[in-house]
């Protein structure tokens, strides 16, 4: 059988080169450049022929004699072209739980962690730290150089939220011309990414979150910052997003990602303006990723999370429940 990814058709040649032309406005000390040919094509499936044209655009750095790509760069492409695991969480999974789950009832989820041994030669079990709706604790599970779930949480979120006042409604509609990529880390904890949003029009959902939040210190509106999972079962991804509060609640928002799903054909812009919450499937867990970080015997881990709705939340007074597979 042909593999038609193989095959890329006239408007996928067009996308890919309009996005581009835009990316070559991120300055290359933003870039980690950190992607060998073989890792491209091995985590990005891109394919030659365009991992060609990002050479082409200048987009990749020899390092001894090695050529590297910048992953953002990469991860870019598939999203614009509709391929890899992380695109499918955007553009099919997160939209379709967010059809699934319906008010009034609160949407119910499982979330799975889970993380390897980084170093899986230490004498006894692994111990890990983490962050759970009780406080940072700890558990205990068998030493293991593969991924293995350490934790399971069950969440519950309201999937019924206060309409935003006409004032963050302003505010979000400045939004309205940004287009979401992805922007290397570089950008936005050492560069001034609200500044390259204002001037090129392209931002992520960290960069957005934080625009919002400044233009709304500036008029008086309150929006803060917050950091979490976005429950796109059978995933969950760590992600940055705004809340404003309205009557004393913090409402959920996500406008740059809702326009961008709009214009992806993954939700109806009837029913989906971008003032309306998506918090039926957001878990806020902090205002910045290390607050809750995955710590293993004291030292930060990569972790991957993994969810499922679950029909009776059945949760308690707090709304969310946890527990410890170690115990």
């Amino acid at each position: 059988m042909t593999d038609e990814r193989a095959k890329p058709g006239a408007a996928d040649e067009h996308i890919v080169e309009e996005l581009l032309t835009r990316l070559t406005s991120v300055p290359n000390d933003a870039r980690s450049f950190d992607v060998t040919v073989e890792e491209a094509s091995r985590l990005y499936p891109v394919g030659v022929r365009f991992l060609d044209r990002v050479r082409a655009r200048g987009l990749c750095e020899e390092q001894e004699g090695t050529e590297l790509f910048e992953r953002t760069d990469l991860i870019n492409v598939e999203l614009f072209l509709g391929r890899g695991a992380a695109t499918m969480s955007l553009r099919r999974f997160w939209p379709a739980t967010l059809k699934r789950v319906q008010a009034p009832a609160p949407a119910g989820y499982l979330v799975e962690f889970r993380a390897a041994c980084p170093d899986p030669g230490h004498p006894g079990d692994c111990e890990y730290s983490l962050v759970l709706p009780g406080g940072r604790q700890q558990v205990r599970v068998e030493r293991s150089a593969s991924e293995r779930p350490i934790a399971h949480v069950r969440v519950e979120c309201p999937t019924e939220w206060p309409d935003l006042p006409e004032s963050a409604r302003e505010i979000i509609d400045e939004l309205c011309g940004v287009t979401f990529v992805r922007l290397p880390w570089k950008l936005g904890h050492v560069l001034d990414d609200i500044a390259f949003v204002r001037r090129t029009g392209l931002g992520d959902c960290e960069a957005a979150t934080k625009l919002l939040v400044k233009c709304g210190a500036e008029r008086g509106v309150p929006i803060r910052q917050s950091f979490g999972l976005m429950l796109a079962p059978p995933f969950a991804l760590k992600h940055y997003w705004p809340e404003v509060l309205v009557d004393d609640v913090w409402v959920p928002i996500e406008p740059l990602l809702m326009k961008a799903m709009v214009e992806w054909r993954a939700l109806d812009p009837a029913q989906w303006a971008p003032y309306r919450s998506p918090g039926a499937a957001l878990w806020r867990r902090a205002v910045e990723w290390w607050d809750v970080s995955v710590r293993h015997n004291g030292k930060v881990v990569e972790a991957s999370y993994r969810a499922e709705v679950v029909p009776d939340p059945s949760c308690g007074p707090s709304g969310q429940t946890h527990r410890l597979v170690g115990q």
